[in-house]
């Protein structure tokens, strides 16, 4: 091994070694020698000042078995090899920034043109199908229409067919045919007495007596007491608070069955007093 000093710009020692007798410097050699480079190849070439196209490479004779012509290629090609730039980490993070930019941007104008004009489809198996308001027409029905009619006879979800009409002769017929299916206990008297007085109060009065707010500015209606209320049986009841009768309206839209049962219960029990209670 021989040492020698550079000339050069870099003013840095160098060591022709190796079997080609190259020419290299300490530092670079030292940090070839951490990345372990210097482990697989033993003839590393290192760059200086000097570019790899001005560097003379010279074979020490007696140590290898082939020419020095072949010997000077073969170095130069390491030296090429090894002179090229590496890659920084901060380049590295860069160029993989700019190619995640570069797909987002693809894939937002991909996106985009999809919405705009939508490929054609071969079988979309009903993914989607034309959607029609309830009260559009409709090429597809018999009738042109969208919204359908109810077969006859069908009863909605938790509704219970009520088979009487309006009318005092429904009335009466409801009254032979219709018990009271709540029993008379503490509870269904006091939730009957809140319903009376959210929807009947205000013409029959919290008494009955037909002394509501409302009794002097309309015709007033019964009192629960009078001779004729009192003896209507619960059925019939039912069907007027149900269907309504003559001035006072129906309240079947806005109370269930079970609760108009209750102002039922609730009537006969307490304002009237016709019927006893249950534990």
């Amino acid at each position: 091994m021989k040492r020698d000093a550079l000339s050069g710009a870099c003013g840095e020692s160098s060591i022709v070694s190796g079997r080609f007798g190259v020419r290299e410097s300490l530092p670079m050699r030292a940090a070839a020698a951490r990345k372990g480079i210097a482990a697989q190849h033993p003839t590393v070439i290192a760059r200086c000042c000097v570019p790899a196209s001005q560097a003379r490479f010279e074979a020490t004779p007696g140590t290898g078995g082939g020419t020095g012509s072949s010997e000077s290629l073969r170095a130069h090609a390491v030296a090429d090899q090894h002179d090229r730039p590496i890659p920084r980490p901060a380049q590295i993070r860069t160029l993989i920034h700019t190619s995640l930019v570069v797909l987002l941007l693809g894939a937002c104008s991909l996106g985009c043109d999809a919405r705009e004009a939508r490929a054609r489809e071969y079988m979309p198996d009903m993914a989607r199908g034309p959607a029609y308001k309830a009260f559009a027409p409709n090429p597809a029905t018999a009738d042109g229409l969208t919204l359908r009619a109810a077969v006859p006879g069908t009863i909605a979800r938790g509704q219970v067919p009520f088979h009487y009409g309006a009318g005092e002769p429904e009335a009466e017929r409801a009254g032979r045919e219709l018990r009271n299916p709540l029993p008379l206990s503490p509870r269904t008297l006091g939730e009957g007495q809140a319903l009376f007085q959210t929807y009947c109060a205000v013409c029959h009065g919290e008494s009955g007596r037909a002394n509501g707010p409302l009794a002097g500015k309309i015709p007033p209606p019964p009192s629960y007491t009078s001779e004729r209320v009192m003896s209507f049986p619960a059925g019939r009841i039912f069907h007027v608070i149900t269907m309504g009768g003559k001035k006072m309206p129906p309240y079947a839209a806005q109370l269930s069955a079970g609760e108009r049962w209750k102002i039922v219960g609730y009537v006969q029990a307490v304002l009237q007093g016709s019927r006893e209670t249950t534990p």
